[in-house]
């Protein structure tokens, strides 16, 4: 069956932004065709990745959100309360609440966020933090925003498995200390839980990480 007119407007969009001389030089080398003959199920993507020079992933980008603008300045011991609504959030731990609760944000503008999912186990600070880099940070809002979509534990956007798999958010406190805030769904509700980043901690396959859309 030929390609769709979706399937084509995927392979624009990864184009988009492209300088026009890099795309040229894409397809007189000939690397496009090889692609499309080939049969890529066999192909390791990392070790194509290192063959042209390129960092091996830890992660795949598997979609986008739009989280809506928020006019009023995000209060977190207002939100993160246990036992509060709309939210079931049953309790909070305690470095979560030593790090944070005092933490008031400013407005939140309309913003995009990106989640990826852990293609391999990776540790916290140097495999997923050095990659996703300046697009690291984001906020509580952000956070919270998306537990009240998914607020009695509905799939979506957060990881819900009553598993080790998290959602994993990089946020700084009200002194700009960088945390890695840890967002899990057990079967009485969200658990919310922070530490500082430069803590080296192994993840596991399968976790989701958010970051920004730069």
């Amino acid at each position: 069956m030929d390609a769709t007119l979706k399937q084509a407007g995927k392979i624009l969009e990864l184009l988009k932004d492209t300088p026009r001389e890099q795309i040229q030089a894409l397809v007189k080398s000939g690397l496009l065709a090889d692609l499309r003959d080939g049969n890529t199920e066999v192909v390791n993507r990392d070790d194509f990745r290192k063959l042209l020079g390129l960092i091996p992933l830890v992660f795949d980008h598997i979609g986008i959100a739009t989280l809506p603008a928020a006019i009023e300045p995000f209060i977190v011991r207002e939100k993160f309360v246990p036992g509060s609504t709309p939210v079931m959030i049953p309790r909070i731990m305690s470095d979560f609440s030593e790090f944070f609760l005092d933490k008031i944000e400013d407005p939140m503008p309309e913003t995009t966020i990106r989640y990826s999912e852990l293609t391999e186990s990776a540790w916290s600070n140097d495999s997923i933090l050095e990659k996703l880099d300046k697009n690291a940070e984001t906020t509580l809002g952000m956070v919270f925003a998306l537990m009240e979509l998914q607020k009695n534990g509905e799939e979506g956007i957060l990881l819900t498995y009553d598993d080790n798999r998290r959602n994993i958010f990089y946020i700084q406190n009200q002194y700009w200390r960088l945390y890695e805030v840890l967002v899990h769904w057990n079967w009485d509700g969200w658990i919310v839980n922070a530490q500082l980043s430069i803590k080296r901690t192994l993840h596991e396959k399968g976790c989701r990480v958010f970051s920004l859309i730069s």
